[in-house]
C-alpha cells in the first residue's frame, strides 16, 4: 500500500494510531512511520537491508515513554534513492526531525542504524541520548582489527569474505524471478520462528524492500548503494567516532554470532577479540559511552525486543 500524504505532525500532536508518510523537506524523500506516544522524541533507524517495519514491536512498546518515529533509510523500503555517505544519512535524519518539530530528539539504531545514530551523537553533543544496538565496525575491516589469528589464514579468510560480499552486491542488481521471490519469502517465514515475529510480519518486512522496474522485481538497496556503503565501512572505522561522542550513548553488544557467520568461525572469533580490545580502551577513555553485553545475536532487536526496549527506556529516562 502506498504511503498516504500527510501534513507535518508536530511533537505535540502525536497520532493515536501509526501513520505512514513521506518527508519531502530533505534532498531525498524519506518514508516515515509515526507511531505516536508522548515524552522525549525518539527517532528509530534500521540496519542495512532492513526497513522501518523491523521496529514495529519495539516502537509500539516505546510509545508508553516516548514520541516515536521510525524511518526507511534512503535506498531502502519506500524512501527515495540517493548517494550514500554518513553525512547523507545524517541529513535525512535532520529532515525527519525538522518535519516533526523535534528540536533535539534521541536517536536509536540497529547495526548500520546504530552506527548512524553514533555519528549523529558526535555531531550533536547536546543530544539527550543515543542507543546503539550492535552497530560497530563491519566484519570486512582492516587486518589489525582481528586479534590472535594466523596472518596467512587471516588473509585467506578476508579474501573469501570480500568475494562473498562482492557476489552479494552483484546479486542486488539482478532481477528476481517469481519463484526466487517466493523462495525468499519462505525463507523469511522460516526465520520468524527464531524471532519475535509472526510469519506475516517477517514477509511484510521482506516485501517492503522489493521494487518493480520495467516489469521486473529487484531487491533494495541496489548495488550502487551497497558498494558505496561497503567502501565507507572500510574507510571510516566507528571507534574514533565513539571516542569523540560527548552526549550519553548506550552500546548494546551481541555475544552470539548469526548462523551465517559460522562459515567464518575463526575470523569472527578474531574479530570479536578485536572488538573486546577496542571497547575496553573506549570504556576507559570516554565516560559518555556505556557498553553492555546482550545474550543475543546481531539480530537482537528482533530476538529480544522487550529486553532491549526496557534497556533503552531506562537509559533515556530523565534525559529529555
Amino acid at each position: 500500500m502506498a504511503p498516504e500524504p500527510s501534513i507535518p505532525t508536530s511533537a505535540a500532536s502525536a497520532p493515536s494510531t501509526p501513520i505512514e508518510l513521506i518527508v519531502e523537506c530533505g534532498p531525498v524523500p524519506i518514508a516515515v512511520r509515526d507511531f505516536g506516544g508522548t515524552g522525549l522524541p525518539l527517532i528509530l533507524v534500521h540496519g542495512a537491508g532492513g526497513n522501518l517495519l523491523a521496529w514495529t514491536t519495539t516502537a509500539q512498546r516505546l510509545t508508553l515513554h516516548h514520541r516515536v518515529v521510525a524511518l526507511d533509510l534512503r535506498g531502502h523500503g519506500r524512501s527515495g534513492d540517493g548517494p550514500w555517505s554518513w553525512a547523507d544519512a545524517l541529513t535525512d535524519i535532520a529532515a525527519v526531525a525538522d518535519h516533526f518539530g523535534f528540536d533535539n530528539p534521541a536517536v536509536a539504531g540497529h547495526s548500520l542504524g546504530g552506527s548512524i545514530a553514533t555519528w549523529w551523537g558526535r555531531e550533536h553533543p547536546d543530544c539527550p541520548g543515543i542507543v546503539n544496538f550492535d552497530g560497530h565496525r563491519g566484519a570486512e575491516t582492516h587486518p589489525d582489527n582481528y586479534v590472535g589469528m594466523d596472518p596467512a589464514q587471516l588473509a585467506a579468510d578476508l579474501a573469501r569474505l570480500s568475494e562473498l560480499f562482492t557476489g552479494q552486491a552483484h546479486a542486488m542488481g539482478q532481477p528476481l524471478a517469481p519463484e526466487q521471490v517466493e523462495a525468499m519469502r519462505n525463507q523469511h517465514r522460516a526465520q520468524a520462528a527464531d524471532l519475535v515475529l509472526t510469519e506475516e510480519q517477517a514477509v511484510e518486512i521482506f516485501d517492503r524492500n522489493l521494487t518493480v522496474r520495467d516489469g521486473q522485481t529487484f531487491l533494495r538497496p541496489g548495488p550502487e548503494f551497497v558498494s558505496a556503503l561497503r567502501a565507507s565501512l572500510l574507510e571510516d572505522d566507528l571507534f574514533p567516532v565513539l571516542h569523540e561522542v560527548r552526549c550519553p550513548i548506550l552500546v548494546c553488544l551481541a555475544t552470539r554470532e548469526l548462523p551465517a557467520a559460522q562459515a567464518f568461525g575463526d575470523l569472527m572469533a578474531a574479530f570479536r577479540r578485536g572488538l573486546d580490545r577496542d571497547f575496553a580502551k573506549l570504556r576507559a577513555a570516554n565516560p559518555a559511552v556505556h557498553v553492555v553485553e546482550v545474550n543475543a545475536s546481531h539480530a537482537m532487536t528482533l530476538e529480544q525486543p522487550e529486553d532491549l526496549t526496557d534497556r533503552l527506556v531506562e537509559f533515556l529516562a530523565g534525559r529529555g
